[in-house]
């Protein structure tokens, strides 16, 4: 009996103890499965991150030479591997390394509005820049330092006459002397210094301005039949100038072009072009524009030709009606020619009336009333 009950207790004993063991296996190995799923979550976590790309494809390429100072607008690709949203630290300057001048910058390529952008760059500078993308994760990959250089600066054209033309006879007392000027740098900023009076090498009169015309005398008219000399130097943004070639004009009366010249058919159809020549001169060989007026509420000016030159000018007449054609010559200085006029009728038919038959009308009279009978 004693037996029995000492077996039992043994029993009772081995299974608490294996009881504890198990509890504490499973408690060492729930512990253990929590601590190496964090360590995973934190590793997941850990690598999902990608910094961005490198920045590439500048624009302008690296090592451009010539670049026009005129300004530049830097480009770049960038991204990032994630699709996270990246900005950008853009580096410029005319050092290298180059100072930081935008930071956190959305945008592929600059614009003037920020600063270190100047309406000119420097001719013949050697500018650094550099971008260092960032995601919005913090991390960041910079791209390498890229250079261009800017091109010479050249000298201003020489400024070219518009009006009065060099050598002009009796040009008006309220002439007003105008110029074109150029430079062989696109954007470079010029001005001009103007030199005029009544002798050669005339003195200067008006200094540094942008302006590309030039009243001699204000609200005054230059006196009658007088020599005047004139010339303009052009000077750039970075100060260097070229004189330009002196121009003479003599003042006087002007006179106007001669009545224009021109024919059109006493008929003509509706819907169909017409076109007429008109010529007229100048006494002083000046040049001629023409004004048209068709009658029918519609003006047409040509531009300027030379006293003489015919010049071709169309119209079409869409309404059947009786129309006066009223033109003008005009010259460089707004003298005004007479009017020339000529009737034409337009009838009532779309159709074709053809030369010769116009021709057989105008001859024979009574064809057009046989027309008007049969027509009743």
């Amino acid at each position: 009996m004693r037996g029995a009950k000492s077996i039992m207790a043994k029993s009772s004993n081995m299974v608490y103890k294996t009881l504890i063991f198990g509890f504490i296996v499973l408690f060492i190995g729930a512990s253990i499965s929590s601590s190496i799923c964090y360590i995973c979550k934190a590793s997941f976590i850990f690598k999902s991150n990608n910094p961005p790309y490198p920045p590439s494809e500048p624009i302008p390429a690296d090592y451009t030479k010539n670049q026009s100072f005129c300004g530049v607008n830097l480009c770049w690709t960038g991204g990032d591997p994630d699709g996270d949203e990246v900005t950008y630290d853009v580096y410029y300057g005319n050092y290298s390394p180059p100072p930081i001048v935008e930071s956190n910058y959305s945008g592929n390529c600059t614009d003037w509005d920020f600063p270190p952008y100047y309406p000119l760059l420097e001719p013949l500078t050697t500018y650094y820049w550099k971008i260092v993308a960032w995601d919005e994760h913090g991390a960041s990959t910079a791209g390498p330092i890229w250079s261009f250089t800017t091109e010479p600066n050249y000298p201003p054209n020489k400024a070219q006459i518009i009006q009065p033309p060099d050598g002009a006879k009796n040009v008006p007392g309220n002439v007003i002397m105008c110029w074109n000027g150029s430079d062989p740098n696109q954007c470079d900023l010029l001005r001009y210094d103007v030199y005029f009076g009544p002798n050669p090498d005339p003195p200067l009169v008006l200094e540094n301005t942008l302006l590309n015309c030039y009243d001699p005398y204000g609200p005054d008219d230059l006196p009658f039949y007088k020599d005047f000399y004139w010339s303009v130097t052009t000077r750039d943004y970075f100060g260097l100038e070229t004189e330009g070639d002196e121009w003479t004009f003599k003042t006087g009366v002007n006179e106007p072009p001669t009545d224009p010249d021109f024919d059109v058919p006493s008929r003509w159809p509706v819907g169909v072009e017409l076109c007429i020549n008109i010529s007229s001169t100048d006494p002083l060989e000046q040049k001629i524009k023409y004004i048209v007026d068709w009658g029918d509420g519609t003006t047409d000016e040509t531009r300027f030709y030379e006293s003489g030159e015919s010049n071709e000018i169309c119209h079409t007449y869409e309404i059947k009606g009786v129309y006066v054609i009223r033109v003008w010559a005009e010259d460089e200085y707004g003298a005004k020619s007479n009017c020339s006029e000529y009737k034409i009728v337009i009838p009532r038919t779309v159709a074709t009336y053809y030369h010769w038959f116009e021709w057989l009308l105008e001859k024979f009279l009574f064809l057009e009333v046989l027309l008007r009978i049969m027509r009743l």
